[in-house]
């Protein structure tokens, strides 16, 4: 999901970045049309009602850009790009992460039922002991009834401990997008030692390139840009459009130089009154702006919060 989202916004960055600049369209066509016996110049008057009409040309445009309202538009979708491939970024490592969680997990289980094994045979030992004393009037039956419970809760334990393994290779599975008997065959092995203690440069600045935080930075720029692009709407478009080719009724006199035609169009586009509509659309983009900030804050604290209690926890198992 994270990988088409990148691919989304890669394409609309392409997209936005293909608007700048010069535009060449060419056009061919031939139509053939009656011409009306009532129509502005009645047909009786050219002596002849139907005609052909052939037109071949290019026409080129480009929009100066001046207030760099496009530009920004290019750049608030290169923002949002890197925002995905961060995203995408963050994606691998939550699998990484549970992948490695639910293997250990695995092996820990794989631990707790030798634990397990060894206490149920002890108890079991105990429970033979205890039935041995009651056997010689030492102890009251009562006593090997509840040997024998102990025994009973520990199989129980057992039988949890084994469920969670299984579960877990689901998981696992899952993970990997595979079915569970695709799984190699997993053998407990002893839990790899731990460095104690943290990075010394673990503060903000080796926070920040976790790709949750560079996602969120990036979708503050591109609100920006967004921002940027708001404004420049206010401001008049300036652009031009020219056009050569030629045009003839009669298909034989098309190539000829007398079928020439030109025409250059500058424009303006000034945007007079449009019912608050830019107002609407600038105040939207502050607010987007204003959300993306929030959010960039947010995660930071969330990372800052998650790395500070994993320390404390690491201190506390070390303890």
């Amino acid at each position: 999901l994270a990988q088409s989202r990148v691919r989304h916004a890669e394409q609309s960055a392409r997209l936005a970045a293909a608007q700048l600049g010069l535009s060449v369209n060419g056009s061919a066509q031939v139509s053939r049309q009656r011409m009306s016996d009532h129509g502005l110049i009645p047909s009786k008057f050219l002596g002849f009602s139907w005609y052909n009409q052939a037109d071949l040309g290019v026409q080129l445009e480009y929009d100066f850009d001046w207030w760099g309202k496009k530009r920004a538009t290019v750049e608030a979708a290169l923002g949002q790009a890197h925002a995905a491939e961060a995203q995408r970024s963050a994606a691998a490592l939550a699998i990484q992460y549970a992948v490695a969680d639910t293997y250990f997990g695995w092996q820990a289980d794989q631990a707790r039922l030798q634990l397990a094994d060894r206490l149920l045979s002890t108890q079991q030992q105990l429970a033979q002991i205890a039935q041995l004393r009651v056997k010689q009037g030492v102890d009251l039956p009562d006593e090997a009834q509840r040997a024998q419970a102990q025994v009973a809760a520990i199989r129980g334990m057992r039988i949890a401990i084994d469920g969670s393994a299984q579960i877990r290779k689901v998981a696992l599975a899952a993970l990997l997008g595979i079915a569970p008997e695709q799984l190699p065959e997993l053998h407990p092995r002893p839990l790899p030692s731990v460095v104690r203690g943290i990075p010394a440069d673990a503060r903000l600045d080796l926070i920040a390139r976790r790709p949750d935080i560079a996602a969120s930075r990036w979708q503050v720029e591109a609100a920006l840009k967004n921002t940027d692009a708001a404004r420049a709407a206010f401001f008049p478009d300036i652009g031009i459009t020219a056009m050569a080719g030629l045009s003839s009724i009669d298909m034989g006199k098309l190539l000829t130089a007398g079928s020439r035609t030109f025409a250059l169009t500058p424009a303006l586009h000034l945007p007079i009154f449009n019912g608050g509509s830019l107002k609407a659309n600038y105040g939207l983009s502050k607010a987007q702006l204003d959300s993306a900030v929030a959010q960039y804050n947010s995660t930071v604290l969330a990372a800052a919060r998650e790395v500070a209690t994993q320390a404390l926890s690491a201190e506390q198992i070390a303890a």
